[in-house]
């Protein structure tokens, strides 16, 4: 009785463990981060010697290491897509505020 309860007890253990969220290892994110920086050098080496297929190819190696950072850390680094569309949105409120200000003041600034 006390082995079927033990083994029990364990296998409940092993079960929540491998289930649990893992932390991300830090060392991974800072690794998946300077690989980006490193590609996008190639890329634009690449656009440079007018090498479209190495560029196209490091692109897409640079989408997956991005996916994998996602994945990995979450709250290190904003998501991709999401990160795009808030500097893209914050570039339009800047050029909105701009012409505002030309508006507001007859073109003094």
């Amino acid at each position: 009785m006390r082995l079927m309860i033990i083994s029990l007890a364990l296998g409940l253990l092993v079960a929540t463990s491998a289930g649990a969220v893992q932390k991300p290892n830090r060392g991974q994110c800072r690794r998946i981060a300077k690989q980006l920086e490193v590609h996008a050098a190639s890329v634009e080496m690449a656009k440079q010697r007018g090498n479209a297929a190495w560029a196209s190819a490091t692109l897409q190696q640079m989408a997956r290491l991005d996916e994998r950072r996602e994945r990995l850390c979450p709250d290190l680094y904003p998501q991709g897509s999401r990160a795009r569309a808030m500097a893209e949105m914050a570039e339009f409120l800047k050029n909105a505020g701009r012409t505002a200000l030309s508006l507001l003041t007859f073109g003094a600034f």
